[in-house]
């Protein structure tokens, strides 16, 4: 049903489209949950990409998207990329704690 979702997702809205990433972090998640993380993994290198384009995704939505793909990267033993996504969240987090003051 998620990869269904998704499909629509990106013929409604686009591939470069808020929409689109939400349902692709979404299918990442569940793969995740149901610890198949090469599955989410090969979402998560999309989704990766369209996060780095200007789509209307907040900054805290990308490292929640950051942070879920560490997390799989870890499990897969990645984990020098892990910690370099883990430092992107931390630095989106300070910066966003620091643009709200």
């Amino acid at each position: 049903m998620y990869q269904s979702a998704v499909n629509t997702y990106r013929q409604v809205a686009g591939s470069e489209s808020r929409e689109y990433a939400e349902g692709i972090y979404h299918l990442a998640y569940f793969y995740a949950l149901s610890k198949q993380f090469e599955k989410a993994r090969a979402v998560l290198i999309e989704l990766m990409e369209i996060a780095e384009k200007d789509i209307d995704v907040a900054e805290l939505e990308k490292a929640d998207y950051f942070e879920l793909y560490a997390g799989v990267l870890q499990e897969l033993g990645h984990t020098k990329e892990a910690e370099e996504l883990l430092k992107r969240v931390e630095a989106i987090s300070a910066n966003e704690r620091n643009e709200e003051w």
